[in-house]
């Protein structure tokens, strides 16, 4: 069961491409973004094994009930509030960000509540499944989607446009002292590991770091690419014009022997699906962290076999994430909700270090106990 530990991490290094992180990055390419890559993955990994290896002291177990065992109530219960509202955030974010995409190089005449509603529907009823099925459904989606990804990837780096020398510029800006928004967005591409906090119940074994060695390996190359990809086919200063700088790096794409010539659809394709799943993962966990605030007798019934009104709280619950997405798209436009994005990447890495600090405590107070 741990290579699904390994899965969760690479769907969330590939959608990484899809999402702000390369808008952050190449808006900051002047200013540190080249420095904040190379700092990012000492940082990200050293967050992702000392988060992995505490939780693998308490193998079968959510972070909601480790919480709940070694923290106050209260404590624990403001804890868990939070990182709820940061997971549906996170998936909301998401949401708004394909609905953008769809819109801008699909058809703009759409309606972006027709396609929330859309989306939100499809993601709502996949984040009510158990953690066990998500899990499987994440093995059989990366299996049919990455290798199609990285087919596209490693196109990209044989293009007969690419300007190598635009990307060697870069290295000029390498001894820039990094903003902490670029920073912050080049530790996203290891924050998968994150979503353990409730997908640990799932592996009883608990979690083994016996190829982790791979896990900065892969890192480097996703950030290398989501970074410098962009800025050789686009320019160093054009891409400073794009919203989506890898879509619009798709879309210079062609597969002269393919069966469809644009890249960009079938990229928007794939990326489609790992959007819908990493949504949905997302306000997965946020449903799990909201579920563990209620009293526990309502726990036991939503799980019950009995027909009762506690059996349609997930929904209700989902439903009112789902409100939330309407709220943000609503009070935001497009360019609102990058910056809102970049902010609430600077927030999570700062949220994210204080998570792996605090449990890392607890299991070492249990060790000493």
């Amino acid at each position: 069961m741990t290579r699904y530990f390994y899965y969760i991490i690479l769907m969330n290094m590939l959608s990484n491409i899809l999402l702000f992180t390369p808008t952050v990055l190449t808006a900051d390419r002047f200013h540190g973004a080249s420095s904040a890559i190379l700092l990012a993955l000492p940082l990200g990994m050293l967050m992702l094994l000392l988060f992995s290896k505490s939780l693998a002291k308490f193998p079968g177990k959510g972070l909601p009930e480790i919480l709940d065992e070694h923290l106050p109530r209260w404590f624990s219960q403001c804890i868990k509030l939070y990182l709820g509202g940061m997971w549906l955030l996170a998936g909301s974010l998401v949401i708004l960000a394909i609905t953008s995409i769809v819109r801008r190089f699909l058809n703009p005449d759409i309606s972006r509540v027709g396609i929330i509603l859309l989306f939100t529907i499809i993601i709502v009823f996949v984040a009510q499944r158990p953690s066990s099925s998500i899990l499987y459904g994440t093995e059989i989606i990366l299996m049919f989607v990455s290798p199609a990804l990285f087919f596209i990837i490693f196109k990209s780096l044989r293009e007969e446009h690419l300007d190598w020398f635009a990307i060697r510029r870069m290295s000029d800006y390498i001894w820039q002292v990094p903003s902490f928004a670029s920073l912050a967005a080049s530790t996203y591409v290891f924050t998968g590991y994150l979503k353990m906090a409730v997908f640990n119940r799932s592996l009883h074994d608990g979690i083994q770091l016996k190829y982790a060695w791979a896990i900065p390996v892969v890192a480097a190359f996703n950030l290398a690419t989501t970074f410098l990809i962009p800025i050789g086919m686009l320019g160093i200063d054009g891409v400073g014009y794009y919203i989506y700088p890898w879509i619009s790096t798709a879309d210079s794409m062609r597969m002269e022997l393919g069966v469809m010539e644009r890249v960009l659809y079938t990229f928007l394709a794939l990326y489609a699906f790992l959007a819908f799943l990493q949504a949905s993962i997302k306000w997965h966990v946020a449903l799990e962290f909201v579920k563990s605030i209620l009293p526990r007798k309502w726990q036991e019934d939503m799980q019950s076999e009995t027909r009762n009104w506690k059996n349609w709280l997930p929904t209700g619950i989902l439903v009112l994430f789902t409100a939330s997405a309407f709220l943000i798209e609503k009070q935001l436009n497009e360019l609102q909700t990058i910056s809102f994005a970049r902010t609430w990447h600077e927030v999570r890495l700062v949220s994210e270090m204080g998570l792996v600090l605090l449990i890392w405590w607890i299991s070492r107070r249990k060790a000493v106990q």
